[in-house]
């Protein structure tokens, strides 16, 4: 059976690349044969909202033309909030037309909060693309409440994401130093500012640490603002701005840190918290999201309220003090990523979704699907894939 996996394409920044790549890399007994639609490329910062409107418009044309071509019988539509959302709508009609099983994967922490400030008609037409897909993925039972919330009738499923386990880390080289990692997008709803602000905290507490912050910067400005903002709060001795890491630079840095912190406003289940865990990392996060059923207090890590710099900071003191507490949160860190986070449980969990799929079919009907489609441009790029049709 063949298997298109609609999302961002690989030169993308983010847990739903992570979780495409992990897709791509499936066996699934040899059942299931993956090839990957990417979504989008890098934007460019002189993109106006027309041309990304337009190059979507591309897009679903593309796919349209993908689906004739080749004999697909699932697509698994990776999608989050806001623009992304109502594109993978229009990709959701144009597979179901062709008589394809659509999966809607859900990622993100902010689709509740998406769904509450849009309009009637987006909310209408948003439990609409929850109820007819084939299924709908939530990342924990904490979303699928959620998600369930706003269309009651949706068919759910929970598929929690996954991270192959690493190496522990030795507590040989601990030097009296605890060394801190950020893993994600420079965005204020990532607690960037609370984080900053707990490190005054622990530099006025003669704390001895080190926190690296990793990623792309979002709303915080630039790199230079960022560094800037660090001379300013006095930290430039003891916080440091890598940028974006990949691939072994990026394992090596979760390798070399002893305590991850995410201190996220919203979230859905971080891919870089499994990262961490993985790695036998210690945790500290905020009790957002999914991350409550993945850290249990003073078990794999500790959890703070969000947007509070002082009870951040009072967790990082107290790991950073304690070098015996952290070694025993990354024992249990790393035997939860072992039994619950794995990549073989995650095949699994794909692997059974769509066998039970597969069993049973629903297309939407030709109406609905004429009224989507009059939606895209008369252009010569759509007649020459209605003429490939055979």
């Amino acid at each position: 059976m063949n298997v298109l996996v609609v999302g961002p394409s690989a030169d993308q920044v983010g847990g739903m690349t992570t979780v495409v790549g992990q897709m791509m890399a499936l066996r699934c007994a040899g059942r299931y044969q993956f090839s990957h639609f990417p979504t989008s490329r890098r934007l460019t910062s002189s993109e106006s909202f027309l041309g990304r409107c337009v190059r979507h418009m591309r897009h679903l044309v593309q796919l349209r033309r993908t689906l004739i071509g080749t004999r697909i019988s699932l697509v698994h539509i990776h999608t989050c909030s806001g623009f992304s959302f109502w594109r993978s709508l229009l990709d959701m009609f144009v597979a179901r037309r062709r008589g394809c099983h659509v999966v809607l994967h859900v990622h993100g922490g902010g689709f509740d909060e998406f769904y509450s400030k849009s309009s009637l008609f987006a909310r209408a037409a948003i439990r609409w693309g929850l109820r007819h897909a084939d299924c709908a993925i939530a990342l924990s039972r904490s979303w699928k409440k959620r998600l369930l919330a706003i269309a009651p009738s949706a068919r759910m499923t929970i598929v929690e994401n996954a991270v192959e386990p690493g190496d522990p880390q030795s507590d040989e080289r601990y030097d009296g130093v605890c060394r801190f990692l950020f893993v994600g997008k420079l965005d204020r709803s990532k607690g960037i500012e609370e984080l900053l602000a707990a490190c005054e905290k622990l530099v006025a507490g003669d704390v001895r640490f080190e926190l690296t912050i990793v990623g792309p910067m979002g709303d915080m400005g630039s790199a230079s603002a960022m560094e800037s903002q660090l001379a300013s709060r006095n930290l430039t001795k003891h916080v440091r701005y890598v940028g974006v890491l990949e691939g072994e630079r990026k394992e090596k840095a979760f390798q070399e840190a002893d305590v991850f912190v995410l201190p996220s406003h919203y979230e859905g289940m971080p891919i870089s918290i499994l990262e961490a865990m993985a790695n036998g990392l210690s945790i500290i996060a905020t009790t957002v999201g999914g991350i409550p059923e993945m850290i249990e207090q003073d078990c794999e890590g500790l959890l703070v309220q969000p947007q509070c710099a002082s009870a951040l900071a009072n967790a990082m003191r107290t790991v950073a003090n304690d070098p015996d507490l952290r070694a025993g949160l990354s024992r249990a860190a790393l035997r939860t990523s072992c039994d619950r986070f794995s990549m073989g449980r995650f095949e699994k969990d794909i692997t059974n979704l769509y066998d039970g799929l597969l069993c049973r079919g629903s297309t939407v009907s030709a109406k609905e699907y004429d009224f989507v489609m009059g939606i895209l441009p008369q252009s010569p790029t759509r007649k020459d894939s209605m003429a490939s049709r055979p």
